[in-house]
């Protein structure tokens, strides 16, 4: 420009980022209005403003740019604010375990579990059938004065369980967007200060908030949630209708529910409170995945065979028809044809939630190793 050589500023020259980081501030909102994908280690929204044909996202590089512009500070500020919903939302699931009704239930359940275990010797699995019951009966709870939980307690814990897992999750991006930020800019540098160096080889975030949370939870949070390893079984299924229900949604016209294609805030929160809690090896004993995964094969067995012996009739008689030349009902051929569609839409039914529920095996299993202090790996 006017042939003069410019040193490039590395500027941006406008806003490319979709979310600020100042908008994260208000965490509790946020959390509620994002989810978490942990793999791709982004946010996206739940759900567009009015008249918005575009969803917002929140990655690595998009809070890095809010960390340029506003300065690194407000990473300490973001990281308190998160610190602050982890243990309210922990205290909040805390309160909720207090009813003497579920106490009860669930303490009923832990003791036939482990009777299990000392009858079939250690091979005994949580059944789905079981979940199944678990679940029913939580919702005969009556909603009685402040003791009772009423018939959203299921749906309550998994979405306290969820924003914990968002936060958790946020927490771990604004780490690491600001050590991409300033690995980015330290090449301008000639060497980093000791406390930016500190920072680079900080030990891992969200093992500190375990272990920081560890340390100040009580005998008493600790009776309150002693057996929240043989709910989680029915809570996977209340998170399995609500996500499957999420992703069916995408290919509606007329959305009567929140359209997403990922929430892995429940796999990170519940992987989080397991390790808290000290149930690792209790969720592993249940052995309940694996029960799960069989008894969603064998329904999809069943459903095909089901449906192949449908389809056999129905040729058999299309043949007998044309041999003695008599013809079908439209009446009967037509409810031949519809159970043939139901059977269908059933078995597909049945294999996407054998999909979901081996994604969110895997999405606990691999959030769990960030909660692993490296002694026991």
């Amino acid at each position: 420009l006017y042939g003069l050589s410019l040193i490039e500023n590395n500027l941006p020259t406008e806003n490319t980022q979709g979310v600020d980081v100042t908008e994260l501030l208000d965490v509790e909102v946020f959390s509620k209005k994002y989810n978490y994908n942990m793999v791709q280690q982004n946010f996206v929204e739940r759900k567009s403003n009015d008249g918005c044909k575009y969803l917002k996202t929140l990655g690595i590089e998009t809070i890095s740019l809010s960390f340029r512009r506003h300065g690194m500070g407000i990473a300490k500020n973001l990281i308190n604010e998160i610190q602050k919903l982890l243990f309210k939302s922990f205290e909040k699931l805390s309160k909720i375990f207090s009813s003497n009704l579920l106490r009860s239930l669930l303490s009923k359940e832990s003791r036939w579990f482990e009777q299990g275990k000392i009858d079939d010797h250690d091979t005994v699995k949580y059944s789905f059938e079981r979940a199944v019951l678990l679940r029913r009966e939580i919702s005969k709870l009556e909603d009685n004065d402040e003791d009772s939980v009423g018939t959203s307690f299921l749906e309550q814990c998994r979405e306290y369980i969820t924003v914990i897992g968002n936060v958790l999750g946020l927490a771990r991006l604004v780490r690491s967007g600001k050590l991409y930020t300033m690995n980015q800019t330290k090449k301008y540098f000639l060497s980093l200060s000791s406390s930016d160096q500190e920072s680079l080889d900080d030990d891992d975030l969200l093992h500190a908030v375990a272990y920081h949370l560890k340390g100040i939870i009580t005998q008493a949070d600790y009776e309150l949630l002693q057996n929240f390893y043989i709910l989680f079984p029915a809570l996977s299924l209340t998170w399995l209708d609500t996500s499957v229900r999420g992703k069916d949604m995408l290919n509606k016209k007329f959305q009567t529910f929140d359209a997403y294609y990922t929430d892995d805030g429940f796999a990170m929160g519940s992987a989080f409170i397991v390790e808290v809690l000290n149930q690792s090896a209790a969720l592993d004993s249940l052995k309940w995945f694996e029960s799960c995964c069989v008894s969603f094969a064998m329904n999809r067995k069943d459903m095909l065979g089901s449906l192949k012996k449908e389809i056999e009739i129905n040729s058999s008689k299309d043949k007998s028809s044309l041999l003695f030349g008599s013809k079908q009902t439209s009446e009967g051929s037509d409810n031949s044809e519809n159970e043939l569609s139901r059977k269908r839409v059933t078995v597909k039914r049945l294999e996407a939630r054998k999909q979901e529920m081996e994604l969110l095996q895997y999405s606990v299993l691999g959030a769990r190793v960030f909660f692993t202090s490296p002694t026991q790996n």
